[in-house]
């Protein structure tokens, strides 16, 4: 690196996630898909008990205040679980995994943008779909073991980087209880929530929403839109189809939201939107 001495890197995690939790992202690839999928471990089990589950992606793991769901529902005699998964995939995904292992709520929150309704698998869902069982399990446990080795090895010996590459701020852990990442490590940065331009047709969208509400009604569980902000929040789809299929949305403000890192919510911003999505959400009607 032209100038100076390399950059040293660190893993630095600063919360305790919790005895529920396992170790799930990095940036890289992520263990929920495996443990959801192929059902490793507890999480699953807790799934199918839950009353409420939410499907998204990682929006909805960093935008929904665990504490404030959970606390929330547990108040009402209800359980709730948090389905939702990274690298950006649709409600493909966990739609499968409710097919898979015959979860049936009473109610499923599907929280994201118009893709979340057409979108298809990431790259990393399709590797996972395609493994077996036992190709699941030993790469769990491989990617499991590799991260235990690398922070126990890190305490001692940093990594030295000589091209001062970029490094995801967040590490995620995931409770087999409720399904929520928990973070031992986040960004400090902070990008004001912006309104932005809206899509002029929602066409792709409407044909998807109307399939999976479809299905849902078999299994009468009833379907309710949101979507987290980020910074350039679109929203247009959540009138559009709630219009079109009767579909319950849930649509707070945004005034004075921030993301530390211009796609996911702060951890203050998370607490507060999850109050006012939880609010007008068990107001609703149906």
């Amino acid at each position: 690196r032209p100038g100076g001495f390399p950059g040293k890197f660190k893993i630095d995690e600063r919360d305790e996630p919790g005895a529920d939790a396992f170790f799930v992202s990095r940036g890289e690839h992520e263990l929920s898909h495996l443990a959801l999928y192929h059902s490793i471990g507890p999480s699953i089990e807790n799934a199918r008990k839950a009353d409420i589950l939410i499907i998204g992606n990682s929006r909805a793991q960093l935008g929904f205040d665990e504490q404030v769901w959970v606390d929330s529902a547990e108040a009402l005699g209800l359980r709730i679980f948090n389905l939702s998964v990274g690298h950006a995939d649709s409600a493909q995904f966990a739609r499968d995994i409710m097919r898979k292992h015959d979860l049936r709520p009473k109610v499923m929150i599907a929280n994201g943008g118009d893709f979340l309704y057409y979108g298809g698998y990431s790259d990393w869902a399709k590797e996972v779909v395609d493994m077996s069982r036992w190709g699941a399990i030993k790469a769990y446990f491989e990617y499991s073991f590799a991260w235990n080795v690398e922070r126990q090895l890190h305490r001692y010996l940093p990594y030295l980087d000589y091209f001062n590459r970029w490094r995801y701020g967040w590490i995620h852990y995931r409770s087999s209880q409720t399904g929520w990442w928990r973070n031992t490590k986040w960004p400090g940065a902070r990008y004001p929530v912006k309104i932005g331009m809206q899509e002029g047709s929602y066409k792709r969208a409407l044909f998807a929403a109307a399939e999976l509400q479809s299905e849902l009604r078999d299994w009468d569980t009833l379907m309710v839109m949101t979507i987290v902000p980020y910074r350039s929040v679109l929203t247009g789809h959540l009138s559009f189809l709630g219009e079109q299929l009767g579909v319950p949305y849930v649509l707070p403000s945004f005034e004075g939201m921030e993301t530390a890192d211009g796609s996911h919510l702060t951890a203050e911003s998370a607490t507060r939107i999850s109050r006012a999505i939880w609010s007008e959400f068990i107001a609703l009607p149906e």
